[in-house]
């Protein structure tokens, strides 16, 4: 169950997850504010590395560079990657084969379970080869991710 937070001020509700958007109304009708703000909450793009090396982490830095909206970039190790990927639900998840290799089937239904994407990446490539080949993948991840949250937030 995730616990709703609600700004009695502005009357914008925030699951923790998301950034809320304030309630434009000023209703005082406690019901109405919180159905109104979650129907307008905006969702936080992620992106999980998971045990990166360091050439790595730079590749991704720059390949999200250039998406339309800079996503905030999480690093899991083995052990906790499950349940990061669980509770921060990103667009993609970036993990060299090694990794992915010790469990790939755990890896996919967790990733499948959020609607994520995962970039399995050679762990011997150079960050410049990295972000030329994983680049036009993760945008068109994060094109997918904008289209799924538009269709799943109703309009105000």
């Amino acid at each position: 169950m995730v616990n709703k937070e609600m700004n009695p001020e502005s009357g914008a509700v925030s699951d923790g997850r998301t950034d809320p958007v304030p309630s434009p109304s000023g209703v005082s009708d406690r019901t109405s504010m919180v159905s109104e703000s979650m129907t307008r909450t905006r969702r936080v793009p992620v992106v999980v590395l998971v045990t990166p090396r360091e050439e790595l982490v730079i590749a991704c830095a720059e390949m999200v560079r250039h998406l339309r909206e800079v996503p905030a970039v999480e690093v899991a190790d083995l052990v906790s990657a499950p349940t990061v990927i669980l509770g921060l639900e990103p667009f993609a998840v970036l993990i060299s084969e090694p990794v992915f290799l010790t469990n790939p089937d755990e890896f996919e239904s967790v990733a499948d379970s959020v609607k994520a994407d995962i970039i399995v990446v050679d762990p011997m490539e150079s960050a410049t080869v990295l972000v030329r080949r994983h680049s036009a993948r993760l945008k068109a991840m994060f094109a997918l991710w904008e289209a799924r949250g538009r269709q799943s937030i109703s309009p105000p």
